[in-house]
C-alpha cells in the first residue's frame, strides 16, 4: 500500500515537471521581469544617444543566458551598429552572468525603439519582457557645425523625409546674393529632404 502511494506521488511530480519544464518564478516580490529604461528624452540627437536598461533580479532553473534585442520601428531592416538582425530585431547583448541587472545601448536614429529582454535556460526556453523609448525628432542639422560635410549629413539616419540640411558654403556671398539657395536631395530614391545653403557666420 505504501509502495503504491509513493508510485502515485512520483507520477504526479513527473506530470507537473513535464508541463512546467522551465521554472520562471522570480525570487523577488514580483512574478514578472520589470524592464526599465533611462535616457535623456529631451536631448536633440546628432551623433548618438545613450540608453540604459535595468531589470529586477530573478532566479531561473538551469539558467543559460540573457539576450537583449532592439527593434527600430522606423527602419525594421536596419542592422546598425552591431548584432544580427532577425525579423528586424537586432540582438546586441548576450549576458551569461545571471546576477546582471543592467545593460547600456547606443542609438543613432531619432526613432521609436522597442527593447526585448529574454532569460533563457539550457533547453532554450525563455521568459520575455519588453520596453520602448521614443527619441526626440531631429528635423534639421547644420553643415559644418554639426556634420563635417554635406555628404555625411545627407547619409545620416537622422535625416528623414521632410528634414532640412542647412549647408554653409564657402563660396556663398551674402552681399551679392541675399537669397538662400534651396534644393531637394534624395537618398536611395526614397528619402526626400531639403538642402538650404546659408551664409557662414
Amino acid at each position: 500500500m505504501i509502495f503504491r502511494f509513493y508510485i502515485i506521488i512520483i507520477g504526479c511530480l513527473l506530470i507537473i515537471y513535464c508541463e512546467n519544464p522551465f521554472d520562471i518564478t522570480p525570487t523577488g516580490d514580483t512574478n514578472y521581469i520589470q524592464l526599465d529604461t533611462e535616457y535623456n528624452a529631451n536631448q536633440r540627437i546628432i551623433d548618438t544617444l545613450s540608453v540604459k536598461l535595468k531589470w529586477n533580479d530573478i532566479t531561473l532553473d538551469n539558467f543559460k543566458e540573457i539576450k537583449i534585442a532592439r527593434f527600430n520601428e522606423h527602419r525594421d531592416t536596419l542592422t546598425y551598429p552591431v548584432g544580427t538582425a532577425i525579423n528586424g530585431w537586432i540582438t546586441f547583448a548576450t549576458i551569461v552572468n545571471p546576477f546582471e541587472t543592467s545593460q547600456g545601448d547606443i542609438v543613432r536614429d531619432d526613432a521609436v525603439f522597442q527593447y526585448r529582454l529574454r532569460y533563457y535556460n539550457n533547453d532554450n526556453n525563455f521568459y520575455q519582457t519588453n520596453a520602448s523609448v521614443t527619441i526626440r525628432p531631429t528635423t534639421h542639422v547644420f553643415v559644418p557645425l554639426e556634420f563635417d560635410s554635406l555628404q555625411a549629413a545627407s547619409s545620416s539616419y537622422l535625416i528623414d523625409d521632410g528634414d532640412t540640411i542647412f549647408n554653409c558654403m564657402n563660396e556663398f556671398d551674402p552681399v551679392s546674393d541675399t537669397s538662400y539657395h534651396y534644393k531637394v536631395g534624395y537618398r536611395n530614391d526614397t528619402t526626400k529632404f531639403v538642402i538650404i545653403e546659408i551664409p557662414c557666420d
